[in-house]
């Protein structure tokens, strides 16, 4: 436990110790339990990473991000095409043995 003084109106301070007693707790501990609602908790590794990946949505990690097949479909990403291509050579003629 780290030791802080703070200063407080007198007004606040005796409202404080006021609702420190009706919850049946020290002035210290009342405050203690504000400040860590106010600015929560240490997380533990797993409660870490579970709400890493539970969200916000990152890219790669969301549920809801468009497939390949929608991005295809949507033309985000284009397909190329070469509409300009000449025709390759015509094979009308049979190849014959040895000519």
């Amino acid at each position: 436990m780290k030791n802080v003084t703070i200063t407080l109106d007198e007004n606040v301070a005796r409202r404080a110790r006021i609702e420190a007693a009706r919850e049946g707790v020290s002035l210290s501990k009342f405050i203690a339990g504000l400040i860590e609602q106010r600015v929560g908790r240490p997380m533990s590794q797993k409660e870490a990473a579970e709400r890493f990946l539970n969200g916000p949505l990152w890219p790669g990690l969301s549920s809801d991000l468009p497939t390949k097949a929608e991005l295809w479909d949507e033309m985000v990403f284009p397909r190329h095409e070469h509409t300009d291509l000449r025709p390759g050579p015509s094979r009308t003629k049979k190849a014959t043995p040895g000519g």
